[in-house]
């Protein structure tokens, strides 16, 4: 996530707390987002949603965090993709709009997903068979999903945003 995402990430843990009747206050709100900023916002959107549907209490941020499947994100991953060409992309100027998705999804930390993007924005707009379209397009981010599920070490910069949530976790203690 990046900073432009806060607000509508304190707006989803605000309906967390109510689907579940827990009040959480602004330490915790920060707390999640210090441990969840790394993965996008659709993913948190997605899990979180998931959460809610499927379990009875507040999710533990390793809840949220846990791997997602690549089925999940693929899925996550189309809807991003479909809601960015339906607003930006116009038959009469399809690079113009090309360009402005590319730099919403760069904003958004997936650039990743241009390549997609390049792919099927034209044939999302111009198809007669919108289901088939989608899911030839997720079978091919499962793919790519799967292709880059690696078990990663964590970096020093992880290391020390680990070591600031510590000592915030300490404080709040």
């Amino acid at each position: 996530m990046v900073d432009n995402d806060k607000r509508e990430f304190v707006d989803l843990m605000y309906t967390l707390s109510k689907g579940f009747r827990k009040q959480t206050d602004e330490k915790t709100v920060e707390l999640y987002w210090i441990m969840l900023k790394d993965l996008t916002l659709e993913t948190v959107k997605l899990r979180i949603m998931n959460h809610l549907k499927n379990e009875k209490f507040f999710p533990a941020v390793c809840e949220i965090r846990q791997d997602v499947k690549p089925e999940e994100q693929a899925q996550a991953d189309y809807v991003l993709l479909e809601d960015l060409v339906s607003k930006y992309v116009f038959l009469d100027f399809p690079m113009a709009g090309r360009n402005a998705v590319q730099m919403k999804l760069e904003e958004k930390g997936r650039g990743d997903l241009v390549p997609f993007l390049d792919r099927w924005g034209g044939e999302m707009l111009t198809t007669t068979n919108p289901t088939a379209t989608r899911a030839q397009l997720v079978k091919q981010l499962v793919v790519e999903h799967k292709r880059g599920l690696t078990l990663l070490q964590a970096s020093p910069e992880e290391r020390k945003q680990l070591d600031s949530v510590s000592e915030l976790v300490k404080r709040i203690g």
